[in-house]
């Protein structure tokens, strides 16, 4: 989160958000949040994930109560959502989004933070095709890849 202050005394935020709602779980249990490239943990000793249904749905409601809880918090000031996606594919403009919102001067960055499983769900996700299952035909299918 950035923030700056207003001239009446408020403040603006800039909030970081992740729009799949697996991938959080995923990093909870590899342990993995952030790297810089040339450190990257190597693929193959990284945990597979396994969640019962029960837990992904626990892990879908828990990002919901969190972007509610944001969301609520936040609701008086200007906010500026990116997304860890949008980072991965479009940084540059991502980034100048973000330096426009805070009125700083633009600049170019160069973020060395890199995404710590770029895999498709199927291959990080012991139970995939159990979890898509479970979760076919409801607002949740979208979280799967």
């Amino acid at each position: 989160m950035v923030h700056r202050p207003e001239p009446d005394g408020g403040w603006e935020a800039a909030a970081l958000e992740h729009t799949g709602g697996l991938r959080h779980p995923i990093a909870s249990t590899t342990r993995l949040w952030r790297s810089i490239s040339s450190s990257r943990a190597r693929k193959q000793d990284r945990p597979l994930l396994t969640l019962t249904p029960e837990e992904c749905d626990a892990a879908f409601r828990e990002e919901e109560r969190r972007s509610a809880r944001f969301a609520a918090l936040f609701a008086d000031h200007p906010v500026h959502n990116l997304y860890y996606e949008d980072l991965a594919g479009k940084q540059n403009d991502t980034l100048a989004g973000v330096q426009q919102f805070l009125g700083v001067e633009p600049a170019r960055l160069a973020p060395t933070t890199v995404r710590q499983n770029p895999e498709p769900l199927r291959q990080l996700i012991g139970n995939y095709d159990e979890l898509f299952a479970a979760f076919r035909g409801t607002a949740d299918e979208a979280f799967f890849d």
